[in-house]
């Protein structure tokens, strides 16, 4: 029997203590900590080809927000979107814990009117990202430029009606200036780059959903460079 290990978090998959061998595990296989793909695997002492990256789709996602100015993030952590936390923690971002998800938004919201600069909050999947609406109504309402970054499952299942899956899209469109799905780790910091660029634009609130899988993938790409790429007005209302 053979060891497997999660090249991203290093959990372990051992063959002697799991009722199935690994190859019989079906393509839909995650992690069941970090929620990485089947393909994220590699024999127990034998790395990955990639390995000589050593960023992912998170820290990317990250990185691109501090080059916005970013200071602060709101929110609270969860499953679905440990990967950005982690990012989060070695970054020089400042997490601001909340006991709630609206509370996270209407920071987030209330950060944006105060400050101009793009107030940022982060849920979990299902029910995490739902509790956000009324914050980020607020913001719409008031024109506060705002970036919410929601966890969602694992980018396999989506479309499934599986646990805590919902059509976030569906779900934020009617109130926000953007709203996308990172459905690739080539997408990621494109997108970044257009939510920011919304949510000054309007200004008013992009959405980015965040599979957990694909925030976990490897990604080595260079971050855009803000003062090209990011509307942002010189003069805003009082």
């Amino acid at each position: 029997m053979a060891k497997f290990r999660c090249s991203v978090c290093n959990w372990e998959y051992d063959e002697d203590k799991e009722p199935k061998k690994f190859s019989e595990l079906p393509d839909t296989f995650t992690c069941p900590v970090c929620g990485a793909p089947k393909s994220a695997f590699v024999p127990e002492g034998m790395a990955k080809s990639d390995e000589s990256i050593k960023t992912n789709v998170a820290d990317k996602v990250v990185e691109q927000l501090e080059s916005f100015g970013v200071k602060h993030i709101y929110g609270i952590p969860g499953d679905s979107n440990l990967p950005l936390m982690e990012a989060i923690r070695k970054s020089n971002i400042r997490f601001i814990l909340t006991r709630h998800e609206e509370t996270a938004a209407f920071m987030a919201s209330a950060h944006g009117k105060m400050t101009d600069h793009l107030g940022v909050c982060i849920s979990i999947a299902g029910p995490g990202c739902t509790n956000l609406i009324t914050g980020l109504m607020d913001a719409a309402t008031d024109r506060s430029p705002v970036l919410a970054l929601t966890g969602q499952v694992p980018e396999l299942y989506l479309g499934s009606e599986g646990f805590q899956e919902i059509d976030q899209i569906e779900l934020f469109s009617p109130f926000t200036a953007y709203s996308e799905t990172i459905a690739r780790p080539n997408q990621a910091l494109k997108l970044t780059l257009m939510a920011a660029k919304y949510a000054y634009k309007k200004p008013g609130v992009s959405a980015l959903s965040t599979p957990t899988d694909i925030l976990s993938e490897k990604l080595d790409e260079k971050i855009f460079i803000p003062d090209k790429r990011v509307f942002k007005a010189d003069v805003m209302p009082d």
